[in-house]
C-alpha cells in the first residue's frame, strides 16, 4: 500500500495502483481488466510513467531514445487504449497524461489523436506530451 493509499484509507476513501511496464500493452490491458473486474468501472487514469535520458544528441544514445519513446509516448497510448473502451461504453471517465498539453496547433482531433504526439516530439522548442 502506498503512502497516498494509506492517507486516503485514513480519510475513509480508497485508491489502488498497479506497478507495470507500460511498454507492454498486454500488461496494461491486464491491469485495466483487473480493475474493471473488481470495480466495474474506471473513472480516472493517471498516465504518469516517464523516463528522460540526459545526454547531448551528439552522444547518439539511440537505444535510450527508443526507450523514451516506448515509455513516454507508447506507454501513454497503451494506457488510453486499455481504459477508453470502458469509459466510452459507460460515457464516463477521464484519461490524461500528467504532462503539459501539446503546443498550439498540435491539439489532437478525434480522427488523428496519435499524430500530433509523434510530430511534436522532435520540435526545436523542446515541447513534450
Amino acid at each position: 500500500m502506498s503512502w497516498a493509499s494509506k492517507g486516503l484509507s485514513a480519510a475513509g476513501h480508497s485508491a489502488e495502483y498497479a506497478e507495470l511496464d507500460v511498454t507492454h500493452p498486454s500488461g496494461v490491458h491486464a491491469s485495466a481488466e483487473g480493475a474493471l473486474a473488481c470495480h466495474r468501472r474506471i473513472d480516472v487514469l493517471v498516465n504518469n510513467a516517464g523516463v528522460m535520458a540526459l545526454a547531448p544528441l551528439a552522444a547518439l544514445r539511440v537505444a535510450e531514445w527508443h526507450q523514451m519513446i516506448d515509455v513516454n509516448l507508447w506507454g501513454v497510448l497503451h494506457g488510453i487504449a486499455a481504459v477508453l473502451p470502458s469509459m466510452l461504453e459507460l460515457r464516463s471517465g477521464h484519461s490524461s497524461p500528467s504532462r503539459p498539453p501539446p503546443p498550439s496547433g498540435s491539439t489532437p482531433r478525434p480522427r488523428c489523436t496519435a499524430r500530433p504526439s509523434t510530430r511534436c516530439g522532435p520540435c526545436p522548442r523542446g515541447c513534450t506530451l
